[in-house]
């Protein structure tokens, strides 16, 4: 009779078992890199888009200094081309809602610019000095709406600039 051999012998893994095994460490040890990368890509994503809509500010905000030193220049069409452009860049962005560059509340702040848009843009056409001070006016209403330090109004009376319609 044969004996039972007490001694267990094991079975050997398969090859293909083995393989299955590499590949799963392979594919744990590309995750663990591939995850910093994504998370970094991320963050630099966000911080793309905000220097991205930082530079829109900018740029809004340039057009409308612009507009105010050309005016003070004499340099009326180019003042008045900077502010229809200022307008309408300004519009733009409100009108995309909550997709805009601005908050809710900036939007709602901005708005008030736009009351005597047209009459500022006539009077840069028909090159009035008084569209100088209506400029300044917008541009400390712009501030205030970006929530920046309110500047010095040009004003005698240093009171908050109000625009009125001209007529």
């Amino acid at each position: 009779m044969r004996e039972n051999n007490p001694t267990i012998t094991e079975k050997p893994q398969s090859n293909l078992t083995r393989w299955g095994i590499y590949a799963l460490i392979l594919l744990m040890v590309f995750l663990l890199g591939l995850l910093p990368m994504w998370w970094q890509k991320r963050q630099v994503s966000q911080e793309l888009e905000a220097a991205q809509k930082q530079l829109r500010k900018s740029e809004i905000k340039g057009l409308l200094t612009t507009s105010i030193v050309e005016s003070k220049r004499g340099e009326y069409e180019s003042a008045r081309q900077d502010a229809s452009e200022f307008y309408t860049r300004l519009r733009t962005e409100t009108d995309k809602g909550d997709d805009s560059l601005f908050t809710k509340e900036e939007r709602d702040k901005l708005k008030m610019t736009f009351d005597n848009r047209d009459s500022t843009i006539t009077m840069l056409a028909q090159r009035d000095q008084a569209s100088t001070e209506r400029l300044t006016d917008i541009y400390v209403i712009y501030q205030q709406a970006m929530g920046q330090a309110q500047l010095p109004s040009a004003s005698p009376s240093g009171a908050s600039p109000t625009l009125q319609p001209t007529q």
